[in-house]
């Protein structure tokens, strides 16, 4: 028979599942981007941004190539991809890019820039991990993750996520979740430790 103590611990532990759920198969519309701060598109920038944040989420697709922009009030952004050879932009993961259209055969292109500030060559990669294209050619869903390098120099890196209607959670810090499943355990092991100590 449970105490009052395990029967809360048993409710609160299924309450951090149903968020855990919850969560992720919530459609989002997200940017959020970490830069170094010898990073000349982003210099030392940690962004994260919503359309409930004032922010616009547009994006065209032409078949190998997609074209996405971030654009508020005081800032904007845009992520090119292109797959490589003229191939079909699908899921998958895409190595040793290069900036389009400036690309050698067989290598994918990857341009993250905004705020008028361009890196003129890059390298990096990036994954496309969720792409659904609606009638007319329009995006209905997307997940990118992506990791840009400056000037092809890995000391002037810029890693951003940018989600668009999609059901794959951006995480950029660890969730709320995690710290709750994490940290719950740890704070009933310390409250027991204490109750045994003053007994």
């Amino acid at each position: 028979m449970y105490s009052l103590g395990n029967a809360a611990r048993v409710l609160l532990a299924a309450a951090v599942l149903a968020f855990i759920s919850s969560s992720a198969f919530a459609a989002t519309t997200e940017l959020n981007f970490q830069a170094s701060d010898q990073s000349w598109v982003a210099t030392g920038l940690s962004v994260d941004v919503t359309p409930a944040l004032g922010y616009t989420f547009s994006g065209s697709y032409s078949g190998d190539e997609i074209v996405f922009s971030v654009v508020g009030t005081e800032h904007d952004w845009t992520l090119d991809i292109m797959a490589p050879d003229g191939a079909a932009l699908a899921v998958g993961t895409y190595l040793n890019t290069a900036h389009p259209p400036f690309l050698n055969a067989g290598q994918p292109g990857l341009a993250f820039f905004g705020d008028g500030r361009l890196d003129s060559q890059d390298s990096g990669f990036f994954a496309v991990r969720e792409l659904a294209i609606g009638s007319g050619g329009n995006i209905d869903k997307l997940a990118v993750d992506f990791t840009q390098y400056g000037e092809g120099n890995q000391g002037w890196w810029l890693r951003g996520q940018l989600r668009y209607n999609s059901s794959i959670p951006a995480i950029p810090e660890p969730s709320a979740a995690l710290t709750l499943l994490v940290g719950l355990p740890l704070l009933w092991r310390a409250r027991r430790f204490r109750s045994v100590a003053n007994s």
